[in-house]
């Protein structure tokens, strides 16, 4: 690391600084506008840097201010009061000439500012590829006409739950009350007697065949493509299991509550895609000799000898601060992460607490299939919100509910027969779709169901994890279901056709009178 470059970044720094002070800005004002000072400064150290000003100043929002409920936001808050008060040391070390003081600041801000652009680069990182991969979801399913939308949301600079409410009004509540009036049109619902009840049925497969699709390859942005390779590189997987137990073990909570061990991966794997985790695997996994960085700032030379001791300490500390970028990676992972399901939780307001539950809990960590298995219980849970408006008028006569049962591409399940799952063991576990012949039904209703009857059959081991990685894939039947109690109806009113007919007639299945 140049040491004019790192005084050039440190004066625009000193220059916020004086300027705050000059106006005796409150330290919060302090801590935000010196963090966007070191951010513009090192633009050509972070991958992925937000070029929008606008995206700049959400960034710099988000881990101030934003975050400061959250756990890891403590270590933050170390860090950037060190910066704070070695950034005031050293100008005052700078104006008297004290030179050998002023070499062993700059050692002191090289590593902080290191410290906070790795928790800024761990925001970006996440918070990008959630965005890339939800477009994707988005894409694969309306096509190209949904480009436009996407590019618009982008340049508007939404950071909040507003960027999550207009592509679930665009894409997800705006999609279903327009597709609504084209199915009734088709006919695609079923009326029928089922005992006491008037059953209305509404498959979802349906509403997901009018979205048009596209049949052409979605390129992958620059950070997709980090993030499967991080996947796919064995290198990094290592490194990802070993930060994985690192951050699961640190002495300060990085998460809040009682976190599954997923999110602790997942914070693994946004590390695993900035170089600081080869060093790690190299030096503290796999105790190879410690080699420093190329923009890594040189300590400053002291008169001590060289002994046995003072290069302990040295390796020591060497470390210690790999672990330290290790760690803020994973910071601004959990800062992102936070963000997101909080964003997402308020842009789903208009679903029951119970509904806005579920979709988080389908999303998870974010990733490309857990956002796809989300956004087709968004469409679920919108397709049973509008359908209970219809009917709210008379709500305690008529229950709106939602069925699922889990299903596997027939493709798919017809591909492990090169693993001996032949079609006598296949009826074991699945059942045909009488609805489409592109899917099969799991029979188990459940993970532990599905479980036993692998145990039950002897399934090789194999052939087990592969069964467990169609069942996990999340694709699932489901039709919202309209039930008209005739016998509550007829306790209110001797006409109980005319009011089932009108019932029915304020959903549009039947012409009302």
């Amino acid at each position: 690391m140049s040491i004019a470059a790192l005084t050039t970044r440190l004066d625009s720094c000193l220059a916020t600084l004086r300027r705050l002070k000059e106006i005796s800005s409150r330290r919060e004002a302090v801590e935000r506008e010196v963090l966007l000072a070191v951010l513009l400064a090192n633009r050509e150290r972070l991958s992925e840097f937000p070029s929008l000003e606008g995206d700049q100043n959400n960034l710099v929002s988000a881990i101030t201010t934003r975050c400061e409920l959250l756990p890891a936001h403590a270590v933050y808050r170390e860090w950037m009061g060190q910066f704070l008060t070695t950034l005031n040391q050293y100008e005052v070390a700078s104006r008297v000439n004290a030179k050998d003081q002023v070499d062993g600041l700059l050692h002191q801000l090289a590593n902080l500012e290191t410290l906070l652009l790795k928790c800024m680069q761990g925001y970006i990182l996440l918070s990008g590829a959630v965005r890339d991969d939800f477009n994707d979801v988005i894409l694969e399913r309306f096509g190209e006409s949904a480009l436009a939308d996407i590019e618009e949301l982008t340049h508007a600079g939404f950071s909040d739950d507003r960027y999550w409410k207009a592509l679930l009004e665009r894409f997800v509540t705006g999609f279903v009350r327009k597709t609504y009036e084209v199915l009734l049109e088709k006919d695609a619902f079923r009326i029928a007697r089922e005992g006491g009840f008037i059953a209305v049925r509404y498959p979802l497969d349906a509403f997901l065949d009018e979205m048009p699709g596209t049949d052409k390859q979605i390129d992958k942005t620059r950070l997709q493509q980090a993030f499967e390779s991080a996947r796919e590189d064995a290198e990094a997987q290592r490194a990802a299991q070993a930060l994985a137990a690192f951050f699961a073990g640190s002495a300060t909570p990085l998460l809040p509550g009682k976190p599954p061990r997923q999110d602790f991966e997942l914070l693994a794997l946004v590390a695993s895609v900035d170089p600081v985790a080869q060093r790690y695997l190299d030096v503290l996994v796999d105790n190879k000799p410690y080699e420093a960085a190329e923009d890594e700032e040189p300590e400053p030379q002291d008169d001590e000898p060289e002994t046995p001791t003072r290069k302990a300490q040295k390796l020591a500390a060497r470390k210690a601060f790999l672990r330290d970028q290790a760690t803020a990676l994973a910071v601004g992972a959990a800062f992102s992460l936070g963000i997101a399901r909080e964003d997402l939780h308020k842009a789903l307001g208009e679903f029951t607490p119970r509904e806005r539950e579920s979709i988080l809990h389908v999303a998870g960590t974010f990733a490309p299939a857990s956002l796809a298995a989300a956004f087709s219980l968004m469409i679920e849970h919108s397709l049973c919100a509008l359908l209970s408006a219809r009917v709210a008028e008379d709500a305690g006569k008529v229950q709106v509910r939602c069925l699922r049962q889990r299903r596997a591409p027939r493709q798919g399940v017809e591909a492990l027969a090169a693993q001996g799952f032949n079609r006598i063991r296949q009826k074991l576990f699945f059942e045909d779709d009488p609805a489409s012949q592109k899917w099969l039904l799991f029979k188990a209703k459940t993970g532990q169901e599905l479980a036993e009857a692998i145990r039950l059959s002897n399934v090789e081991p194999e052939l087990a994890q592969a069964l467990t990685a169609l069942w996990t894939a999340m694709h699932f039947k489901a039709e919202a279901v309209v039930l008209v109690n005739l016998a509550l109806v007829a306790k209110a009113t001797q006409n109980v056709q005319g009011k089932v007919g009108e019932i029915l007639g304020r959903l549009g299945v039947v012409k009302s009178a």
